[in-house]
């Protein structure tokens, strides 16, 4: 079963394969799936998932974050992170829900929004402020 279609999102979506290594600033608007080894930053405009077997090291920000593998790093999600069995979260989270399966490892801290439209806006580099505030319109 996909990992996307666990939380309802419709296929296709960018992949990072297995076998892929890869190192950066990822942008995507589209759904994400890392299967393979990631550094760096992701902005997502949708949802970014880390399938079980991968390793990401990276502060990620997306509508919604789906963690099955390793994560080392922030998560910052508009509205939802979820914590699969077997996931290893290293990092802190803020998001409006949160959803942790029992066998899920969390170490770091998580803030809970209010509202979307809590985030605070001064974390954020004038591109990722220009995006957002696109998606709006």
């Amino acid at each position: 079963m996909d990992i996307l279609s666990v939380v309802g999102v419709p296929q296709p979506a960018h992949r990072i394969g297995p076998e892929a290594r890869v190192t950066g600033t990822l942008r995507v608007k589209e759904p994400l799936v890392i299967e393979g080894r990631f550094e760096g930053r992701i902005e997502g405009g949708s949802v970014v998932a880390v399938a079980s077997g991968a390793m990401v090291r990276a502060d990620i920000v997306a509508d919604a974050v789906v963690i099955a593998g390793r994560v080392e790093g922030d998560v910052e999600a508009s509205s939802k992170v979820y914590l699969f069995s077997g996931c290893e979260m290293y990092g802190s989270i803020r998001t409006a829900r949160i959803s942790i399966a029992d066998d899920a490892v969390f170490e770091g801290s998580c803030e809970m929004l209010r509202a979307p439209d809590e985030i605070d806006i001064f974390a954020y580099t004038v591109d990722q402020l220009r995006y957002s505030l696109k998606k709006v319109k």
